[in-house]
């Protein structure tokens, strides 16, 4: 089969439309995609509709599942919202332990 770039709907929670391009491929078991040359997903397992996959990076990238990955956005923008209260802080700091 031939890879070939689609351009796929994608809606977000402000349900703006917009295009983008995705790479649709098919892999069996044990098959793999290397994305940037050093980043292997492989197909271990495929079993009752759900696949298992392998991901193979440098340490140093974060691989997380969507959902948590969102998850933690909506929260870094929830605490980029908190006010600080600076005279309060620099109270603490000068406290005598």
């Amino acid at each position: 089969m031939i890879d070939t770039p689609q351009n796929i709907m994608c809606f977000n929670k402000n349900q703006k439309v917009g295009v983008i391009n995705m790479l649709i491929l098919s892999r069996k078991q044990d098959e793999s995609i290397i994305i940037n040359g050093n980043i292997e997903v492989k197909i271990l397992e495929i079993e009752e509709g759900k696949v298992k996959l392998g991901i193979e990076a440098p340490k140093d990238i974060d691989i997380f599942r969507k959902e948590l990955y969102l998850s933690i956005q909506e929260e870094n923008i929830e605490a980029a919202k908190t006010k600080v209260d600076l005279e309060k802080i620099s109270k603490l700091f000068k406290q005598d332990k």
